[in-house]
């Protein structure tokens, strides 16, 4: 049985009549048709006719998510040593100083936003998809402080809308 907010495995057929196979989150169910949010492909209203339609695991839409964005092929390197930079020291957040190089912002599903910091990109989304997130929106930064990256949000091109703005503002007014 499939469930709105889960993955889901939709097995189609090509014009070739060549299996496909797509994993995707289902985010609505209606009538006729499933919308199913795919990663790389967004999100799209398939008919419940056209196909098979199972549970899939969280692995299998983790694993989805890093074909779509490329990581599964990218090797972590290790840390340099030689050119370690003290820690910046961080005026917001916790005492620990810690460091990240992703940001951005999410909708909680109790209708709240906040600003978001990782070192991931592909398993911070996954985390706050599973989580019931929406409207999810995250980018890699130069390695910093909270407040380093709220400042390069703050001139993004693609943080330049109204909530972005909002947020960046709320942040550094703290």
């Amino acid at each position: 049985m499939i469930e709105i907010n889960k993955p889901v495995r939709w097995t189609s057929a090509d014009n070739n009549d060549n299996k496909i196979v797509y994993v995707g989150m289902l985010t609505a169910i209606a009538d006729v048709y499933y919308t199913i949010d795919i990663p790389g492909m967004g999100e799209l209203d398939i008919e419940k006719t056209d196909g098979e339609f199972e549970s899939a695991t969280m692995s299998e839409y983790a694993a989805e998510i890093e074909r779509d964005t490329g990581t599964e092929t990218v090797e972590k390197q290790p840390k340099k040593t030689a050119e370690k930079q003290p820690k910046k020291k961080s005026t917001q957040g916790s005492v620990n100083n810690k460091l990240f190089s992703v940001a951005g912002h999410s909708l909680l599903p109790s209708g709240q936003r906040k600003l978001r910091f990782a070192n991931e990109l592909a398993s911070r989304a996954k985390k706050l998809k599973y989580s019931g997130h929406t409207e999810i929106k995250l980018i890699e930064v130069p390695e910093g402080s909270k407040q380093d990256c709220v400042m390069f949000l703050k001139t993004h091109p693609d943080f330049q809308d109204s909530i972005s703005q909002e947020l960046v503002a709320e942040f550094l007014e703290s």
